[in-house]
């Protein structure tokens, strides 16, 4: 049996990224794996980057 763990990065569960998440694992369960589902969203932390990447970090 196979695990599988699916990220969703998208911010929005409503996006077709997500659209393809839920197909792909549809059809794994069909085939007997074991799907875990990551929402990137749902998860505490920060996902702002602020400056993002126009600082440059010092070494």
């Amino acid at each position: 049996m196979k695990n599988i763990v699916l990220i969703l990065g998208h911010p929005s569960k409503e996006s077709f990224s997500n659209a393809l998440l839920e197909a792909y694992k549809k059809g794994a369960e069909s085939k007997g794996a074991t799907v875990e589902t990551i929402y990137i969203s749902d998860l505490d932390f920060n996902l702002n980057l602020a400056d993002g990447y126009k600082k440059k970090l010092s070494s």
